[in-house]
């Protein structure tokens, strides 16, 4: 084998070897590996040995890659296949597919539509849309020999040594296909690669690879009779991919054409087209837990729609202790048009706050060592996030060791009037909440700043601010003074407080079995709204800082409550129960206001791993439901099974539901309909 047909297995090669030195040099030294066979060899054999998807020792999953599927972006097609004209019914299909670099045509500009496609072809196709993230493949099941491909060179201290039989195009990607599940060999462990692909194996490639939620309904044609093909020929009917034969009949023994494919591929893509696919460098991960916090975590990621449909993404990247705030300015279609990196101004992100005309961000630093330093400081920026303007405030002023300690913390701000509540660890070691009302004019302090001010919350482990008219309007997750969902209403120097929500146990007691939903605080004309959710405390028997006896402190149900703006009268309704069931959990809930009086409630599933070793929760769906003002529910719970959400507030925009996912590689832009 020459060089020029190993170099495409290096990368692959290359990253085997970083995984697996120790090994690999044990049967080097042993001999067992004779280098007078190739690096392709063992490239390829490596290749199929990659570690199947797994749960490590902590708990984790190794592998957060399969939402990278690219959506199917369409454009005005110009350079047509001369034997594809646009009267063709599968002009779009063809040239969208090519477009995008998931099919290709041949030198003479011909697509060959005709031609019948093989096994081996569609090997090599799925394994460049793989390559494109349009789908993930990951292995299920172990190589084998497959007798028509490879053959088994040996097999020492764990390694296959394999090597190709002959020059057959495709091998590494049928072998692939294999492991993944989406392609079988026959009873004599031949995968055929030159045998034209059938209708049947059609429908599993695409189910399977486009990991498409698997149908259980009856088989709609009479000559699909198996349950294993039912399932794939079902699942792509419930997507609209394929409606049969007028007779009846899906015949799945008949091969395909290349047209036919790409037809069939092309409404695959579209039918599962929730998300665009960026690279990340400007944020750090965000996604979603389905475990269940004691206290809110600081949010840093934050996405606004702006001016012809562009969008922002304001967010934090941590830089060796340092967290820098990124600007980001987004098209339409999710193209990345600026990046601006705000000027450090102090080592912790607080929170931020995008109003009609200026955006306020809040930074902190420590001050454990309790000197008379600024511990907290308010930047005032236009629109264009510009700096205006600061205030800053000193740790003997707000008795202030360690700012946004443990909580989540939230801005508002109303005819000049900035609000900021959030929380703080104090000189006495105590940690409560802090409210700093500002002037934004000049930017100066107006309310009082003692260790315990008039709407004191210890512990307070989440808070919220909204305006309602001249009045802020203050929500504090506590776990002592009060243990309790409270109220504070007031103006800064007088507050009138209530108890929204009880919550049982000792006093100081952190785990509360109750946390707030994300964006879970807001108003109507005559009530404030809460989406929260909490355990079932009727099973817990004690309560301490690190666990509740008696009950699974991340089984929640997802509630709402209305409270009478003179917070006399407070009703709740479950949206969604999750107590009874430890198979699957619902994550912290999120709240999208949609119109006066309307929202949808966001929340995503996880299922416990049934064969891990751990308590292990995989997430895999999300659902959603637009409510009332009085938490009815006005749809159905809508299900989207392989999306997943992030720790930001998703953001409603033109009929849809936006948000954004960020991995240590990769940007993911989401958008759902509202339920109608």
């Amino acid at each position: 084998m020459e060089l020029k047909e190993i170099t495409p297995l290096l990368p692959r090669l290359y990253k085997a070897i970083l995984s697996n030195s120790e090994t690999l040099n044990k049967a080097i030294n042993g001999g067992y590996v004779q280098m007078k066979k190739t690096l392709a060899i063992i490239g390829c054999s490596l290749y199929l040995l990659w570690p199947f998807d797994q749960v490590n020792a902590e708990g984790n999953d190794e592998r957060h890659h399969a939402v990278q599927m690219l959506p199917l972006i369409e454009k005005e097609t110009t350079n047509v296949f001369s034997d594809v004209p646009k009267t063709s019914s599968n002009f779009k299909s063809i040239h969208t597919l090519r477009d995008i670099g998931a099919i290709n045509g041949y030198e003479d500009r011909t697509f060959k539509p005709q031609n019948v496609l093989t096994r081996k072809h569609v090997a090599l196709l799925t394994s460049r849309l793989a390559e494109k993230k349009y789908v993930t493949l990951r292995d299920v099941r172990e190589p084998i020999e497959i007798q028509d491909v490879f053959q088994l060179a040996y097999y020492k201290e764990g390694w296959f040594i394999w090597e190709v039989k002959e020059e057959i195009e495709g091998a590494d990607e049928l072998a692939k296909l294999y492991t993944s599940g989406v392609l079988d060999v026959d009873a004599n462990n031949n995968i055929s690669p030159n045998k034209p692909l059938t209708r049947g194996e059609m429908a599993k490639i695409l189910v399977e690879s486009f990991n498409l939620p698997v149908a259980t309904t009856k088989s709609s044609f009479k000559d699909v009779t198996t349950p294993e093909l039912t399932r794939y020929v079902e699942t792509l009917v419930a997507y609209g991919i394929t409606t049969g034969y007028e007779d009846g009949t899906f015949r799945p023994n008949v091969s395909l054409t290349r047209a036919h494919y790409a037809e069939f591929l092309y409404r695959t893509m579209k039918s599962t087209r929730h998300y665009n696919v960026r690279d990340n460098a400007y944020g750090d991960p965000n996604m979603l837990s389905s475990v269940q916090s004691r206290w809110a975590l600081p949010v840093k990621s934050f996405m606004t729609v702006g001016e012809n449909d562009t969008y922002t993404i304001v967010e934090t990247k941590n830089n060796d202790g340092v967290e820098t705030v990124n600007v980001q300015t987004y098209d339409a279609q999710y193209n990345l048009q600026n990046v601006k990196t705000l000027p450090h101004e102090l080592p912790i992100f607080g929170t931020l706050y995008e109003g009609e005309q200026y955006n306020y961000i809040a930074y902190g630093q420590s001050n454990e060592d309790r000197q008379n330093k600024e511990v907290i400081r308010v930047v005032k920026y236009d629109r264009h996030f510009n700096r205006i303007d600061a205030v800053s405030l000193h740790g003997d002023v707000i008795s202030t060791a360690m700012p946004f300690r443990a909580a989540k913390s939230s801005m508002s701000e109303q005819n000049g009037q900035l609000v900021l509540h959030a929380s703080r660890l104090r000189y006495d070691g105590h940690q409560s909440q802090l409210t700093i009302v500002i002037d934004t004019d000049d930017m100066h302090v107006t309310n009082g700043l003692s260790e315990f001010q008039k709407n004191h919350v210890s512990h307070s482990f989440d808070q919220y601010v909204l305006f309602d008219g001249q009045q802020h309007v203050l929500l504090d997750h506590g776990d002592a003074y009060p243990r309790a969902l409270v109220i504070h209403k007031g103006d800064g120097h007088t507050y009138v407080e209530k108890e929204i929500i009880d919550i049982p146990g000792s006093t100081g007691a952190n785990q509360t079995g109750v946390s707030i939903g994300l964006g879970g605080f807001t108003q109507t004309n005559d009530a404030y709204v809460l989406l929260y959710n909490e355990i079932d405390h009727s099973k817990a028997t004690s309560y301490s800082s690190s666990d509740i006896q008696g009950v699974n402190i991340h089984m929640r149900d997802i509630q709402f409550a209305s409270i009478s703006k003179d917070l006399q009268r407070v009703t709740t309704k479950t949206i969604a129960s999750y107590t009874k069931n430890e198979s699957v959990r619902a994550s912290l809930p999120m709240f999208v206001p949609i119109e006066q009086n309307k929202y949808v409630v966001m929340w995503q599933e996880s299922e416990k791993l049934q064969n891990s070793r751990y308590n292990y929760y995989e997430p895999k769906r999300i659902k959603y439901v637009t409510i009332n003002a009085q938490g009815e529910k006005l749809t159905d719970i809508y299900t989207k099974e392989n999306m997943y959400l992030s720790y930001m507030q998703p953001l409603y925009h033109d009929g849809k539901i936006h948000w954004y996912i960020n991995d240590d590689t990769y940007k993911y832009f989401y958008a759902v309909d509202v339920p109608k």
